[in-house]
C-alpha cells in the first residue's frame, strides 16, 4: 500500500514512530511535516525516513486561516499527483480534506473533543475517525479504543538514567516543568502564567531543582527561565527525565497525561478540562487542583514518602497496533464498546 502520514504536532512525531517502523517493512511510506516551530528538525531525528515539510505556519488567527487553505491546497495536488491509498494525521484536518477532494480513503486520530473546531473538521471529512472511548460519542464513520495516544510511545518504555548525569540531577529530587504556548487556536484564551510563577517561586524556596521545557513562542517568565535548567528543542530525553522526576507540572495536556500514564504525581495547570483525563483525574494519576490550591497540593506531595509499590495498570489497548489496524485492514480491529465515562474499568 502507498500510505501517507501527516504530522503537524511534536507529539505525532511519536504517535507514529514505533507504526511506522512496522508499516515500512512491508508497504511504501510518505511522510509530510508542517513547519512549526522545532517540529522538522525533530522530525528528522526521529524518524527513520524521508520526510517533506509541506505548507507553512503562522502564529496569529489570520495567518492561521490563510496558511491552512493554502496547505490544503497543496495536499490536494499532491493526492492527485501520487495517488495514495490511505492517508493519516493525528488531528490534521488538512490532509482529510484534500483526501475527500481527491476520493482517497483517510484515517484520523484525535482525542480532544473540547477543540471543536478541529474535532468536527475531522469527523466530517475523515473516513475512519479513530478516538478514545472516553471521549463518549459516536457517529457512523467512528471507531473508538480503550487508551490513550500517548500509549502509542509509553506502552513498552524503558527509561534511561544516564540522562540524570547528563541533566546534572538526582532521581526523584527535581520537578519537571511543561510550559506551551497561546498561539494554537485551542488554547489561545488559557492562561496559566500566573499560577505557574507561584509555583516556582515555592520551588526555589524548597531548593527543588527544575527541569524546564517551554514551548518555542510560550510567554516568557524570568523567574522560570532564571532557575531552570532548559530544555531548548523537543527530544526523547524528555519521557525519561519526566520518568525520574519527583513530580510533573503541565500546562499542555499530552505532556500532562504522559506523566500520569509513566505513573508520576503529575499536577495539570491549563484551565481545559479535557474528557479524556477524566479516568486518570479520578483515579488521581492526573491532578487538577484549583488554582489557589496549587502550591499546597504541590508541598503535600513532594513531602509525602514516596511510594514504591507499581501502579496497577489497567488493560489499555496497544496504541500502536490500532494504529496499523486501521491504516492496512489486515486485521480488523475489534473496538472497545461505547461506554459512558461514569462505567469506566478503573484500575484497583
Amino acid at each position: 500500500m502507498k500510505i501517507l502520514i501527516d504530522i503537524v504536532h511534536a507529539a505525532d512525531v511519536c504517535f507514529y514512530k514505533e507504526a511506522i517502523q512496522k508499516l515500512k517493512k512491508s508497504h511504501h511510506l510518505t511522510v509530510f511535516v508542517r513547519p512549526r516551530g522545532d517540529l522538522v528538525a525533530f522530525a528528522k531525528r526521529e524518524l527513520d525516513i524521508p520526510i517533506r515539510v509541506v505548507g507553512r505556519y503562522s502564529g496569529n488567527r489570520l495567518g492561521k486561516i490563510g496558511w491552512a487553505i493554502h496547505r490544503v491546497l497543496c495536499l490536494t495536488a499532491l493526492c492527485f499527483r501520487h495517488s495514495y491509498d490511505v492517508v493519516t494525521s493525528h488531528g490534521g484536518f488538512y490532509i482529510a480534506i484534500a483526501a475527500k477532494i481527491v476520493g482517497i480513503r483517510s484515517v484520523l486520530f484525535y482525542d480532544t473533543y473540547e477543540y471543536r473546531s478541529v474535532f468536527e473538521l475531522c469527523r466530517y471529512f475523515a473516513t475512519v475517525f479513530v478516538i478514545p472511548s472516553s471521549l463518549g460519542v459516536r457517529g457512523k464513520n467512528i471507531r473508538t479504543f480503550y487508551g490513550y495516544k500517548e500509549l502509542a510511545y509509553l506502552n513498552n518504555f524503558q527509561p534511561s538514567e544516564c540522562v540524570l548525569k547528563k541533566w546534572g540531577v538526582e532521581k526523584k529530587n527535581y520537578v519537571f516543568v511543561r510550559h506551551i504556548a497561546h498561539s494554537s487556536l485551542d488554547c489561545w484564551q488559557h492562561d496559566h502564567e500566573d499560577v505557574l510563577e507561584s509555583i516556582v517561586k515555592y520551588l526555589n524556596a524548597e531548593d527543588y531543582p527544575i527541569i524546564a521545557s517551554i514551548e518555542k513562542g510560550a510567554d516568557k517568565i524570568p523567574l522560570l527561565s532564571q532557575s531552570a535548567r532548559m530544555i531548548d528543542k523537543p527530544t526523547t530525553e524528555m519521557h525519561s527525565l519526566m520518568f525520574y522526576s519527583r513530580c510533573v507540572i503541565s500546562s499542555g495536556g499530552t505532556v500532562a497525561r504522559e506523566g500520569a500514564l509513566l505513573g508520576v504525581p503529575t499536577f495539570y495547570i491549563g484551565n481545559l478540562y479535557m474528557r479524556v483525563d477524566q479516568e486518570l483525574i479520578w483515579t488521581r494519576r492526573l491532578l487538577w487542583p484549583e488554582k489557589d490550591r496549587v502550591v499546597f497540593e504541590l508541598d503535600r506531595i513532594l513531602k509525602t514518602p514516596l511510594n514504591n509499590h507499581p501502579l496497577h495498570i489497567p488493560e489499555w489497548e496497544d496504541t500502536t497496533e490500532v494504529i496499523v489496524c486501521y491504516l492496512t485492514e489486515e486485521t480488523p480491529h475489534v473496538s472497545d464498546p461505547y461506554c459512558q465515562v461514569e462505567n469506566f474499568r478503573l484500575p484497583s
